[in-house]
């Protein structure tokens, strides 16, 4: 038998009054032993279903959120390149394996061309360039693989190469007088930002490389500036002990020199008025020069890079606006096209790449 109402003492309510007076089955719901067993979802589906008032218990929705993609970070060789693939036709920075798959862009610019020089021994920034189409300019600056846009211009130059300390860079820098001007080396330090001059006024150089102990510079200069033949020069930190690496010729132009990760050879681009860009090997000690890989046209190659274990060459081959990523063995076979499309890609720098990854 239901107990009396009128006789209930009074009890503190877990509801509000004026849900109890408004709605008389939540009433009989509290005073019932067996309904005081349910559960409070249970007894909220009975005051839905009696059509209770709406602002008897309203139920708060629960938001429902994406989760944050998980970044890792991620330690691995990788090859960096320019290549107009992207939206504007103009040059931006590109990362890929060394096998030519998983390209990721580094840049999105829509003016400009970007362009690499080095990884830095760390492997967590990147040495590059960008040439102004506004001004004809091009400034040198560092890109952090962990952040996007890179640093501001450092200095005006171009190519470049980190000495092994990481807290300085070797570059090439116009220096603007009358007439066309010159390119100088020039040494950049990333702890005071001080600049200093390492060749000679006037001497037309360009294209440094650092060797591995830091103890070397490689770099071009131009010997005949009507005919544009060029030779590599070896010199110290300090712009002295200046020595020939190529020999002097009317018209062969020797260019981009790397250095090998043992130190004993500098890899190179070599040719003649007659024929394309051959893959040269130069000795660092002696004036020893064996070619590598032969130019199949006038076109050839350029721009070669040796990776960290010096088994493995990355060069670009063809002409500009239409060159393809190579990969060869440091004898000139196993030769694999890395890239093969409709655009430019050119530059390959290769290193072990420390960045966040998705």
């Amino acid at each position: 038998m239901w107990p009396s109402l009128e006789a209930a003492p009074p009890q503190r309510q877990p509801l509000t009054t004026r849900a109890s007076s408004v709605c008389p089955l939540l009433h009989l719901a509290q005073r019932s032993r067996r309904l005081r067993r349910l559960s409070l979802a249970s007894l909220s589906l009975l005051i839905g279903a009696a059509a209770c008032d709406k602002d008897t218990l309203v139920a708060a929705p629960v938001p429902t959120q994406s989760p944050e993609p998980v970044k890792h970070r991620v330690r691995a060789e990788r090859v960096i390149f320019a290549s107009n693939r992207g939206a504007g036709g103009n040059y931006n920075l590109y990362m890929m394996t060394t096998a030519g798959d998983s390209v990721r862009q580094l840049t999105h610019y829509p003016e400009g061309d970007f362009w690499p020089a080095d990884i830095s021994p760390d492997g967590k920034r990147l040495l590059f360039y960008r040439f102004d189409d506004s001004n004809l300019i091009n400034y040198i600056g560092i890109l952090d693989f962990d952040k996007e846009p890179p640093s501001k211009p450092l200095a005006i130059g171009y190519s470049g190469a980190f000495m092994p300390d990481g807290q300085s860079f070797v570059f090439t820098h116009h220096f603007f007088n009358d007439g066309l001007g010159y390119d100088g080396i020039m040494r950049y330090d990333l702890r005071d930002s001080t600049q200093q001059q390492l060749t000679a006024e006037g001497a037309h150089s360009y294209w440094p490389d650092v060797s591995p102990d830091g103890q070397w510079i490689c770099y071009n200069m131009i010997a005949n500036f009507n005919t544009g033949a060029s030779r590599l020069i070896l010199m110290r930190p300090d712009g002295s002990g200046q020595r020939f690496l190529t020999p002097e010729h009317v018209s062969n132009r020797a260019q981009g020199g790397r250095f090998a990760p043992d130190g004993r050879y500098i890899y190179f681009t070599y040719n003649n008025a007659t024929a394309g860009y051959h893959l040269y090997r130069a000795t660092v000690v002696g004036d020893t020069l064996v070619r590598v890989l032969k130019a199949p046209d006038y076109r050839g190659y350029d721009s070669p890079f040796p990776d960290p274990s010096g088994a493995r060459l990355y060069f670009k081959s063809g002409s500009y606006n239409q060159a393809e990523i190579v990969s060869i063995r440091s004898d000139g076979s196993d030769y694999k096209l890395l890239t093969n499309n409709r655009y430019g890609d050119d530059m390959p720098v290769v290193g072990i790449v420390e960045y966040l990854e998705e």
